[in-house]
């Protein structure tokens, strides 16, 4: 599901601005893009946004960390042990080369790694509250935004429901009189086809036959029972989507069953209407966390 959230916290020290933005994806995919020197809380915030309970999407969380002016004090620090071999080294190679003078500051201060300067940030474990905080906020904005799209897809899932059930009760009324049209069919044939009277006990046989190879009885009861379980679902607060796309799966089974017996051109169309319901259904589902 899609939606967009924006968090921020604020201490003496540092302030924190979390961006969680989200897009449709079958399964949860985070992408977290932290400050640098602050990636060690990658492992925390997405044990944080997944126990939030996001079960699916591609979710990306934009976190910056800024430290107030309070703590962007520049520390320099000298590194004296280099220091010290660079004059021990330099010393030898004027010796070396009969050089005259020696290593002065300004030399010293040229060589990379003995001066440095550092701009102090907060500690890292001690920022987390602060993050944690920021995120929380983030995520009451990313949900009011999934709920909003959850209550439209919601009312399109239910229609489409409703539409295949529909198709689905036609389809049952039509089953339901295509035994006798096979048999008022297999009469009218054999009447035309012969002139002998009619055999009436191998007539009963060959629409048993029939009308066993044609049942789809069962599968228009299954086809009922995954409705009412789609209709239990849809709406419910608890992350469905996984569950509502197995039973789209179960139900695709059914109306394949049933357009292979069936003998009936009027039977043949409502299973495309199902097809083309299921389709809509399965689009649909993919946005449901």
């Amino acid at each position: 599901m899609t939606g967009h959230g924006r968090g921020e916290s604020v201490q003496a020290d540092c302030r924190v601005e979390v961006e969680l933005s989200s897009v449709n994806q079958k399964h949860l995919v985070l992408r977290v893009a932290l400050p640098m020197g602050y990636e060690c809380l990658e492992a925390q915030v997405r044990s944080h946004l997944i126990g939030s309970g996001l079960s699916r999407g591609k979710v990306s969380a934009h976190i910056n960390i800024d430290p107030t002016d309070k703590t962007r004090r520049n520390r320099v620090f000298i590194d004296r042990d280099l220091a010290r071999e660079c004059v021990k080294e330099l010393r030898e190679l004027a010796r070396s080369l009969r050089l005259y003078g020696g290593a002065n500051m300004e030399t010293l201060m040229s060589v990379p790694g003995i001066v440095r300067s550092e701009e102090q940030s907060p500690d890292r474990e001690s920022v987390w509250p602060l993050v944690r905080s920021a995120i929380d906020r983030a995520l009451e904005g990313l949900r009011a935004m999934r709920s909003q799209e959850g209550r439209e897809i919601t009312a399109r899932l239910s229609l489409l429901i409703e539409e295949m059930r529909q198709a689905t009760g036609r389809v049952r009324l039509r089953a339901q009189k295509s035994v006798d049209r096979f048999r008022e069919h297999l009469q009218e044939q054999i009447r035309r086809l012969t002139q002998e009277p009619l055999d009436e006990d191998r007539l009963i046989q060959e629409v048993v036959i029939h009308a066993s190879r044609v049942d789809i009885t069962e599968e228009l009861d299954r086809l009922n029972i995954h409705y009412q379980q789609l209709e239990s679902l849809v709406g419910s607060r608890k992350p469905v989507g996984r569950t509502l796309d197995f039973l789209a799966q179960e139900i695709f089974r059914e109306i394949n069953t049933i357009g292979s017996k069936a003998s009936d051109s009027h039977i043949s169309r409502e299973v495309v209407t199902l097809k083309t319901h299921l389709d809509r259904f399965r689009e649909q589902v993919q946005n449901v966390e």
